[in-house]
Formats: C-alpha cells, structure tokens, sequence
C-alpha cells in the first residue's frame, strides 16, 4: 500500500514583467483580467471548452511570448506556476491552465511590435496570488549566486521548483489531490482508503466551494453535504491521469440513489437531459424513481463534460 507517495510536482516559471512592453501587458492582461467573451471569437471550440472549464466566472488572465522562447515555452504544462519578477522582486505567481500558440488572439490583446511581430505562444492563468519575494531570497532557495538575476522566460528544474513550492507554500491545493491520485494509481489493486477518501474528499470540497448544502445534480434536491459525493462521470479506472484532474470530470450526485443508480447504468445523461434504462421487472420502487428522473433537465452539462458522457452511455450498461 502506498499512502501519499511523491507526486509530480507541477513546474516553476519564472517570467520577468520588467520592461515597457511587459509593465503594459501585465497591467492589461494580469493586473486587468480579460472578458471571456473577448478571446472566445479566437479560440477552437475545444480550446474553448477546456479553458472555460478552469473558471468559475467571465475573467481570465493571459500571457504571451515572442517566438524566440518557443523552446522553453513548448514545456510548460496545465498547474504549473507562474512567478511574474519585476525590480529585484517576484510581485505575484499564478496557475497555468491553457497553453495554445495563437497568433491573432496575441494581435488582439498586445497588438504588434515594431518589427511586425506578437507574443502569440500564449499561456491563460487562474489562481493570480500577490507576492514579495526578494530576489535574493529566492536565488537562496533554488542555490542560485545572490547576484543572479532574471532574463527572460525561464523553467526551473523539477529539483528547484519543488524547492520554491515547499519553501512559499505556492501549490497547496491542487498537490493534495495529486499526491492522492498518483498515490491511488501507484497501487491500484490495494489503494489504502485513506487515499480513497482523500481524493473524493479534495474532489468534493472543490465542487461545494465552501457550501453546506448543494443540489444532486441528478435529482435536484437540495441536500446537506454529508449526503452529496464528487461523482466521476467518466469511470476513475478508466480516465487518464489528465482527466482524473480536469475538474469537469466530476459532478455532485446524492447518496440516496443517483450515485448508484449513475453508476450500475441505471441512468446517464445525453444532450443536457437525464436518460433512464427501464426494464419491466424492475421493482415498483425503482420504476417510480426512474420514471420521475427520466427526461429532467441536467443543470451542469457542459461541451466537456458531454465527452464524459458518451463513454458512459457507451461503455456503462445495466444488467437486463
């Protein structure tokens, strides 16, 4: 039994903010965050429905860098963390969500500069933290000399940005959940259920955002927390380690009956709309309750989620 084994610790990016061009684009792309609706018309649906999945309103922070970087930017990862370096000091870092090379959406936000050129190897961020951290500070932490100073975009080694993260307490959050999924799947067939509980735990509090009562997304009754669970909508045993962490994987269902109902293939979800598999011997109980679920209005259908969906209609089927 593993319990709380390594994790993969996400990756430290340390971009500097320092010059006219980037004070400019920090102050209207990090320090200003941006309208959805302003760079949808520019992204693929896909690109779309994955970004919008990371937040839980209209604002999101972008950054973009020049071609010349490309080889450093072409490794930076969705949760990695962003230390923005400005005048000796790190003033904020933040979550990387999206990463996508997109010409026109740089255009739109940064315009050109003098050479014809854009910052279009653009990452979107969520989870922007103010920071103060001295320079020196941080060159004392990852074994840098004290007079190091940044230039450009840089990716740390895993070696110092676990340094930087356990040092700053930069990545609390979302390294619990990882430490219990790469924990569970260390070990599948003997997960140790404090690694069990701990990840439905972390999955749960995430889709409650602090609420004591919450709807089932299935029924639509309104129930104490105690009695709602971080359902998987696609089978945990069968998503890949992206999908155990993308947060549309997961939906509050009821421990009354949807969750179970969900998951033996007594019902799924198709277009928006709850779909019920009815056959006629089942019980007076469980035809009643099949019957009032089928055709109800699914509250939390998303393009994302639809995906999730599909395998379970495909692959999740009740025993006639």
């Amino acid at each position: 039994m593993v319990v709380l084994a390594s994790p993969t610790m996400p990756q430290i990016i340390v971009q500097p903010a320092a010059g006219v061009e980037a004070r400019r684009h920090y102050t209207n792309t990090i320090e200003t965050p941006v309208r959805l609706a302003r760079v949808r018309p520019f992204l693929s649906d896909q690109d779309y429905q994955r970004l919008i999945s990371f937040y839980d309103d209209e604002n999101v922070w972008v950054w973009g860098s020049r071609p010349g970087v490309y080889s450093r930017w072409a490794r930076i990862q969705t949760g990695d963390i962003v230390m923005f370096y400005r005048a000796k000091r790190f003033i904020s870092y933040a979550k990387v969500t999206v990463v996508c090379q997109n010409h026109d959406l740089a255009v739109n936000l940064w315009r050109r500069d003098p050479d014809g050129g854009t910052w279009e190897y653009v990452y979107f961020l969520n989870e922007l933290h103010d920071a103060d951290i001295n320079v020196e500070e941080f060159n004392r932490v990852v074994g840098y000399s004290p007079n190091f100073t940044p230039q450009g975009l840089m990716v740390l080694d895993q070696t110092k940005s676990d340094l930087l993260i356990e040092e700053y307490g930069l990545e609390r959050e979302d390294l619990r959940l990882i430490q219990y999924i790469d924990a569970i799947d260390a070990e599948p067939d003997n997960p140790g259920m404090s690694n069990v509980r701990g990840e439905q735990s972390e999955l749960r509090r995430r889709l409650l955002r602090g609420r004591t009562v919450a709807l089932c997304s299935i029924c639509g009754e309104e129930l104490n927390e105690n009695l709602l669970v971080a359902a998987h909508i696609k089978k945990r045993a069968s998503c890949s380690r992206e999908e155990k962490l993308d947060p549309q994987v997961v939906v509050l269902m009821c421990k009354l009956g949807c969750d179970a109902l969900y998951e033996y293939g007594y019902l799924s979800v198709e277009h928006g709309v709850v779909k019920t598999r009815r056959i006629g011997t089942d019980p007076p109980r469980i035809t009643r309750l099949l019957n009032r679920l089928h055709d109800r209005e699914f509250p939390e259908w998303t393009e994302r989620r639809s995906e999730y969906f599909a395998w379970h209609m495909a692959n999740v089927s009740r025993d006639e």
